[in-house]
């Protein structure tokens, strides 16, 4: 829903857009699908984010600090330079240290 200036008389009630806010923009920003991060509790109990990152043919766990969210993507401000190779699917039983495999997939 959204307030509209409406003194041209243009606009009826019930009329139907589709529409692109953008927030910020942030060159260079660092930004994974939602599927790729993920909630464990802390050491102090406290609920930290992480993402699975692939580090010489293991599966690492990397703590990040998020930024924008918009339910699509999310933006990583700490944890991660860019370089990374984060693991995003294939995710069901994997353990921090486990022996990966990576598999480019066919862009068809």
């Amino acid at each position: 829903e959204v307030d509209l200036d409406n003194s041209a008389g243009s606009l009826r009630p019930g009329m139907f857009c589709n529409a692109e806010i953008e927030m910020r923009s942030i060159s260079g920003a660092i930004v994974l699908p939602g599927g790729a991060v993920h909630t464990r509790s802390g050491p102090d109990g406290e609920p930290e984010t992480y993402v699975w990152v692939a580090q010489g043919g293991t599966a690492t766990q990397v703590v990040v600090t998020l930024g924008l969210d918009d339910g699509i993507v999310t933006e990583i401000e700490e944890g991660l330079s860019g370089s990374e190779a984060v693991i995003s699917a294939g995710l069901s039983g994997l353990r921090d240290g486990a022996a990966i495999e990576i598999v480019e997939g066919d862009s068809k």
